[in-house]
């Protein structure tokens, strides 16, 4: 019974777009842009919405600076959607990709300098891979993203995808079943991680939060199915799978969570360049005496003297060096 209904959780018909769409919730001069991507099923509008307003629009109305950082109000605001409801037959590496084009030949991200992703659950995998595409193929993007919030996402698959696929036939469930079966999974996680590893200065930051409470009785992404590389102790959150990208309030704690690591991305060294590596190689380096008689434009005996010298301390600082 219970995984018939982790099975209805995925099967619920709901209707997203063929192609992506892009909705502003808050648009300004700002150079920094908050892009928020639902997940399976979702809709961009309804599924951050957790009171009168959704969490776009409370982060909108938010003018409060934390750590001296600027206010959400100040930044643009925007929600994307893409297929990912009943009847879609693409996959996941068709929709991340067509995700990327889409925004680069719109010029959506043309004026912004930094970009934020917040995801949730299967938007965070099309987001994976739509970065680890944009870096291969050298795009715009692959440059401008300052972080990308992983919440709920199942970067290592999920059982429940099984269960359905007992039920339907659908290319994004076979795209979410566990890693272990999952040949698509395995190279995306790889190819995530030398992205992660090959950052310039940090960038992007990557954050993760996980839920802890069960959906109709039914933990819909276990603990396990979630890891992934993360730059800090992933957050969890006291909620199911769906609530906890609900926040009613900038009071909760899902909501201050994530306004605290945006206001660390622009701490003074919060994005540090990389140390510079030292040159090797002897210590001191000395300057050869003037070894020609200014007058006579030949050798002297003094130094001559002078220049035998300075060879044998090159040699001796060679053979001190080689010996540490």
């Amino acid at each position: 019974m219970w995984r018939i209904i982790a099975v209805s959780l995925f099967v619920v018909w709901t209707s997203t777009p063929a192609a992506a769409e892009w909705f502003w919730i808050n648009k300004n001069s700002s150079d920094k842009l908050i892009v928020f991507v639902h997940g399976l099923r979702g809709d961009p509008k309804e599924s951050f919405k957790g009171g009168e307003r959704s969490w776009p629009e409370l982060m909108a109305a938010d003018t409060e600076r934390v750590r001296a950082s600027p206010a959400l109000s100040t930044y643009s605001i925007a929600l994307v959607g893409y297929p990912a409801g009943g009847g879609n037959r693409l996959n996941l590496r068709e929709i991340a990709y067509r995700l990327l084009v889409e925004l680069d030949d719109g010029a959506v991200l043309d004026q912004y300098k930094d970009v934020i992703f917040i995801t949730h659950s299967l938007g965070g995998l099309v987001i994976k891979d739509l970065l680890v595409a944009a870096r291969k193929d050298n795009y715009p993007i692959s440059k401008k993203v300052a972080a990308v919030f992983l919440i709920a996402v199942p970067s290592k698959g999920t059982p429940a995808a099984e269960w359905a696929l007992k039920l339907f036939s659908e290319p994004l469930m076979e795209d979410l079943k566990p890693i272990d079966v999952n040949s698509y999974l395995q190279a995306l996680d790889d190819d995530w991680n030398s992205l992660v590893a090959k950052r310039d200065a940090r960038r992007p930051r990557v954050f993760c939060a996980y839920e802890r409470q069960p959906t109709l009785g039914v933990t819909v992404l276990p603990i396990v199915y979630s890891y992934t590389h993360c730059d800090e102790r992933p957050w969890a959150e006291n909620k199911d799978h769906f609530a906890i990208v609900k926040p009613p309030s900038v009071g909760d704690s899902m909501y201050g969570w994530v306004r605290g690591r945006i206001a660390s991305l622009y701490q003074s060294g919060a994005n540090p360049q990389p140390t510079p590596v030292p040159p090797t190689g002897p210590k001191e380096v000395r300057e050869p005496p003037k070894s020609l008689d200014p007058i006579t434009n030949s050798v002297t005996e003094k130094a001559y003297a002078s220049l035998m010298s300075y060879a044998r301390s090159v040699i001796v600082s060679k053979s001190n060096w080689r010996d540490n």
